[in-house]
């Protein structure tokens, strides 16, 4: 049985256990960071137009801070369900770049398609993000 060190655990050190992790990483990790982030908020905005339409967001937070009471346009059921879609697979999305984030920190290979992996799995996701 081999005996394991203890690792200090502060701020510098966090930091350079995660440079080590990062380093070497093809694509770099920033890259991929940024793929995850366009493609959620590419997600996140047709979820917010498929909701509101074209109303302005300002105006609606304006009118709601004022009391006023704003009549958000209905969603026909075919909106409904594309919506529901679209903001689950922006969840599963979600979770296949946590497992992306995970592999790096354990020093294992990730790649961009460890963030779409998770779709092989994704009932087993889907049921997770209701627990």
């Amino acid at each position: 049985m081999t005996e394991r060190t203890a690792i200090k655990l502060d701020r510098a050190n966090i930091k350079n256990l995660a440079r080590e992790s990062m380093k070497g990483k093809k694509p770099r990790v920033y890259w991929v960071a940024v793929f995850y982030l366009v493609v959620v908020n590419i997600l996140s905005e047709l979820s917010y137009r498929m909701q509101l339409g074209n109303i302005d967001l300002n105006r609606v937070v304006a009118e709601i801070s004022q009391g006023y009471s704003i009549n958000l346009p209905e969603l026909s059921f075919f909106g409904a369900v594309l919506l529901f879609a679209v903001t689950v697979m922006s969840r599963v999305i979600s979770v296949g770049f946590q497992g992306y984030c995970l592999r790096i920190g354990r020093k294992q290979h990730a790649g961009i398609g460890e963030i779409f992996d998770i779709f092989s799995i994704f009932f087993k996701a889907f049921a997770l993000l209701f627990m």
